[in-house]
């Protein structure tokens, strides 16, 4: 008897909005796209794919559900594929920046982001 398992499709994203477009080669196929992901969408035909980046794309934003709604509007307007997605996470992130001279540049993101505590 054979078996059949359900193909979910993880994707993780950086910051898309230096990605450039690359030639990808998988199972006898070629895509020429910005996003690796994007030819395992085409050829994996998954049954789930669900893409996972951090908030720490966001531009603007003072709550974590606004950094995550302007992280995803960057995933989304730098990466054709994000809507083919079914389903996306913005996770909580620490992002430090440096200037030459060891200034602390940018700081999003508080360790307790990263934790709940649930009552039972």
């Amino acid at each position: 008897m054979k078996t059949t398992g359900k193909k979910i499709l993880i994707s993780i994203v950086g910051d898309p909005s230096s990605y450039k477009e690359a030639t990808y080669d998988y199972d006898r196929e070629t895509k020429s796209d910005n996003f690796s992901s994007s030819i395992l969408i085409d050829v994996e035909k998954s049954d789930k794919k669900i893409l996972i980046g951090q908030y720490t794309l966001a531009e603007k934003g003072e709550s974590f559900e606004e950094l995550q709604r302007d992280s995803l509007r960057k995933i989304s307007s730098n990466i054709s594929t994000a809507s083919s997605y079914d389903e996306k996470i913005i996770s909580p992130g620490v992002f430090y920046s440096r200037k030459k001279n060891g200034d602390l540049l940018n700081f999003k993101g508080e360790i307790y982001d990263f934790y709940v505590i649930h009552s039972l």
